[in-house]
């Protein structure tokens, strides 16, 4: 029987002082796929925090794989480099280590869409044009996000190109961004994941986007605050605990709604109005 795509894939998460988003990563992945066929690898940039004791932890109740040092750093066109030189599997998959997968069967619909397209590769979403911080007064124009990618390993060998020496060198996290938007300008075939696929994945983004200092301490805080609840809930309660979290997810989303529903409703508005609206 020919191999299926999820056991000839490797997962590979870039982490620098993440310890708490990489857990609820590294938990997320495996409580959505338990006894997955996958590889799992982490490459740790030199973290000072709890991390490494995180991983170590990690790494003997089988939720890593392995877990490769760089303790002087490195750019994620580094290891981006790095990990399309040494993959031994066919794909791979890039997550950001803020990054939380929310359903069953992820990674089998980016491999379906691949399949579907014949893709190189297969991004989450494509973020809109903007001022890119790593090269400043530049902006880049709409390209594939980063935080959740699934790579055909030979098709983007093929193009023959150092991802660190593609946009003038690793000058910051964000450099893969222009990464894979030079794959979009090499015209490599990619698919884009449809928008009813996105809440299969949930990006933490202001822990790792690069914003203006002072906006950003308050969005890390409120971030970080969320993910040490979530990685409890997990620890606690595995795959239970995670369902829980989007039940309550779901019902705070109604909460919502109705309220924004209410908000709409004008005290002349006469029954059938109301019905119509609702």
């Amino acid at each position: 029987m020919e191999p299926t795509p999820l056991s000839d894939t490797t997962i590979y998460i870039a982490s620098i002082d993440t310890a708490w988003n990489t857990e609820l990563c590294l938990r997320s992945v495996d409580v959505r796929d338990s006894g997955h066929a996958y590889q799992v690898v982490v490459g740790d940039c030199g973290s000072t925090d709890r991390t490494l004791p995180m991983l170590v932890k990690m790494l003997n109740r089988g939720l890593v794989d392995d877990i490769e040092l760089e303790p002087r750093g490195r750019a994620h066109a580094g290891w981006i480099d790095h990990w399309l030189s040494t993959c031994n599997t066919d794909y791979m998959v890039l997550l950001d280590s803020d990054v939380e997968i929310r359903q069953d069967g992820w990674l089998a619909d980016l491999h379906r869409a691949r399949s579907v397209h014949n893709a190189a590769f297969v991004t989450a979403a494509m973020e809109d044009e903007r001022l890119e911080a790593t090269k400043p007064g530049v902006i880049m124009a709409r390209r594939p996000t980063v935080y959740c990618i699934l790579i055909d390993v030979a098709k983007v060998r093929a193009v023959g190109r150092s991802f660190e020496e593609w946009y003038d060198g690793p000058v910051g996290y964000d450099v893969a961004a222009w990464v894979f938007l030079g794959l979009v300008e090499a015209k490599i075939p990619y698919a884009v994941m449809p928008e009813s696929w996105l809440p299969s994945v949930k990006h933490y983004e202001a822990m790792s986007y690069g914003k203006n200092l002072v906006q950003r301490r308050a969005e890390v805080r409120k971030n970080r605050s969320k993910v040490m609840v979530r990685v409890l809930f997990y620890r606690v309660g595995g795959r239970a605990g995670a369902n829980i979290l989007l039940m309550w997810r779901d019902i705070r989303a109604k909460l919502l709604r109705a309220r924004r529903l209410r908000a709409t409703l004008e005290p002349g508005m006469s029954g059938d109005e109301r019905q119509e609206l609702a």
